[in-house]
């Protein structure tokens, strides 16, 4: 699968001209003389407040290394929301760089909100961008135990609200959007395109 994905991020970075990567420690410097230059920035295992550090750290040394579009390598099954929703906000705001989300095998929860929030999502056969849906986890058992219809209210409000936005902001379905948060959704067919 790794496989796989290394070779549609090697194939895109070809298209868009040249590349740097930025890995979990170290940031590598390119020339800013290629209009078209990119860099991939990895997003792997729990999202939390050291991910999040990671993203922003490595993202603004590659546009400060001159990179015009930024792929997020994407491959979690989510974690905190509050880094998550700081990881989907800042994304939101980078108005002069073009990011895609690349999904190599999965971007659940936390993962799938990131990957809203970039501009393109592209997904390897046999991904999944999976849902969003708040969860409360026993501090005893550590099982996922079911949350009262008020509680799962006030922890959905913030997660809808930014997967709303995402999905006008990067002109997709807001109700194919909202029902990745929310469980009284559904989606059951969208088309597009089928004039």
């Amino acid at each position: 699968m790794k496989q796989k994905g290394a070779a549609i991020a090697g194939v895109l970075i070809l298209l868009l001209g040249f590349a740097v990567q930025l890995g979990a420690g170290d940031a590598a410097t390119a020339p800013t003389t290629s209009s078209t230059s990119a860099a991939i920035v990895a997003i792997h295992g729990q999202i939390d407040d050291f991910s999040r550090n990671a993203l922003l750290k490595h993202f603004d040394a590659a546009k400060s290394a001159g990179a015009h579009t930024i792929i997020l390598d994407i491959d979690t099954y989510g974690g905190l929301v509050t880094a998550a929703l700081d990881m989907s906000r800042y994304l939101k705001r980078q108005d002069s760089v073009h990011t895609i989300a690349l999904i190599d095998d999965k971007a659940m929860s936390a993962g799938a909100m990131i990957g809203m929030a970039c501009d393109e999502i592209v997904m390897i056969p046999g991904s999944v961008l999976g849902d969003c849906a708040p969860i409360a986890v026993s501090e005893e058992s550590g099982h996922m135990e079911p949350l009262p219809a008020a509680e799962r209210a006030k922890m959905e409000s913030p997660i809808l609200a930014d997967f709303y936005d995402s999905a006008v902001r990067n002109h997709r379905d807001t109700l194919l959007a909202q029902s990745m948060v929310a469980t009284d959704r559904s989606v059951h067919y969208i088309v597009r395109g089928m004039e």
